[in-house]
């Protein structure tokens, strides 16, 4: 049962001026295929116009806690950026770190306020059909370039934007777009087992949860195949009627994961993997698995990573209070902003993320809320270890996955 009562929109069309510009934005920002195409396109820009067309849709939001919060923590990172800080160097990546949890806050907060079913059910299906498009025409751009999608972060770095961008105008999926997937896994998983969806939508969303994983396979993220694969099996065991009985189920399976990866490790499973996987980028990070855990010391990208993160603690010695405006290991999304910003500059972004998980929970039905729970240790996971905060993450944390989870338990759209 839904625990706040949600008035439902019955017409066929958006109900509310400016709902379908609002979607058009949304579409833009999520996919990186369709911006590349837009002269003198900024994702800063476009986060703050959108912005401004959800305030004149309807300002409630911009009267809120969270948004409150948001504006503090602008304030924090702004002062930092004005101090010459070496993470929030650039005045555009300020307006993106507010703009990235601000606009799909915001939207949720919309939606669920005024009881938009309409739009809820047109951002989902937009969202899905994304990623099925997505990974169709990566798919095809991987046949004929085998490993582009990671490689395009090499193109990045070599500052060659223009290959980047001819990649994303074929349709490639951008690399970090893959590393946010595994947030989506729970409440499709959940919509499958929900016995009120009908066998079609079972069908179709077992289609979409064979696609998601398949997308994080085909850009060859390590770390996201290894969390959905995760996130998946537990998903599927755990049972959301009670707490209790939603957390034993995953405590076991957690049990079972750490003895089944040591078993592997101590009797050179992981090596065989290896060599099964030797064309891909998963049969070196198997096998840097089996060295680090063989001789105690990190080794090839398990040391790469170490040493990134030592950076950042290295920049945060001394500084725990205010945090540095040395450089940061970017490598950790929730690290690097404690090392930049300090323990104080950092409390209203967390109170900001608490106070937003409070909000989502409480329209979350209760049978769902392990689901939700599962999505937000897949997100949280990847923002501690990679340094994902960007667009792709936030939206679908904040938005887009649990819209899915009220969408997939209540598929007819009825008043719970």
């Amino acid at each position: 049962m839904m625990e706040k009562t949600i008035s439902i929109r019955k017409r066929w069309r958006f109900d509310r001026k400016g709902d379908l510009f609002l979607l058009i934005l949304l579409i833009i920002l999520t996919a990186s295929q369709i911006s590349v195409f837009i002269p003198f396109y900024s994702q800063a820009v476009t986060l703050l116009f959108t912005t401004m067309v959800l305030l004149f849709i309807d300002g409630r939001y911009f009267r809120s806690i969270p948004f409150f919060l948001l504006m503090l923590y602008f304030l924090v990172v702004f002062l930092n950026y004005l101090t010459g800080d070496n993470y929030f160097s650039n005045v555009l990546h300020v307006f993106e770190e507010i703009g990235n949890l601000l606009l799909p806050s915001a939207v949720f907060y919309y939606v669920m306020k005024t009881g938009n079913f309409k739009l809820l059910n047109a951002l989902v299906i937009m969202f899905l059909l994304y990623v099925l498009y997505v990974t169709i025409s990566s798919t095809i751009i991987e046949i004929v370039n085998p490993g582009i999608i990671r490689y395009t972060v090499v193109y990045a770095q070599m500052g060659e934007f223009e290959t980047v961008d001819k990649y994303l105008r074929q349709g490639l999926s951008s690399y970090m777009f893959p590393h946010a997937l595994p947030i989506i896994i729970p409440p499709i998983v959940m919509g499958i087992k929900n016995k009120a969806n009908t066998k079609l939508q079972k069908n179709l969303l077992i289609i979409m949860l064979a696609v998601t994983l398949y997308m994080i396979y085909l850009s060859s993220v390590a770390m996201a195949l290894f969390l959905a694969f995760f996130i998946l099996v537990a998903s599927i065991f755990v049972k959301g009627s009670t707490r209790m009985k939603s957390i034993i189920p995953l405590l076991f399976f957690g049990a079972v994961i750490f003895i089944v990866v040591s078993i592997m490790i101590s009797n050179g499973l992981l090596h065989n993997l290896s060599e099964i996987f030797s064309d891909t980028a998963f049969g070196s990070k198997f096998e840097d698995v089996e060295r680090t855990y063989n001789s105690g010391v990190a080794s090839g990208d398990i040391n790469a990573r170490a040493n990134k993160y030592k950076i950042t603690t290295e920049a945060l010695s001394g500084h725990l209070l205010l945090g540095s405006n040395k450089p940061m290991g970017e490598h950790s999304s929730f690290y690097d902003r404690l090392g930049s910003l300090g323990i104080i500059g950092i409390i209203p972004y967390v109170w900001f993320l608490v106070m937003q998980i409070k909000i989502t929970r409480s329209y979350i039905p209760k049978e769902c809320k392990v689901y939700y729970f599962l999505g937000m240790v897949a997100a949280f996971t990847m923002l501690a270890l990679k340094n994902t905060s960007n667009w792709h993450t936030w939206s679908i944390f904040l938005l887009f996955m649990p819209l899915m989870i009220i969408l997939f338990y209540n598929p007819n759209n009825q008043q719970s």
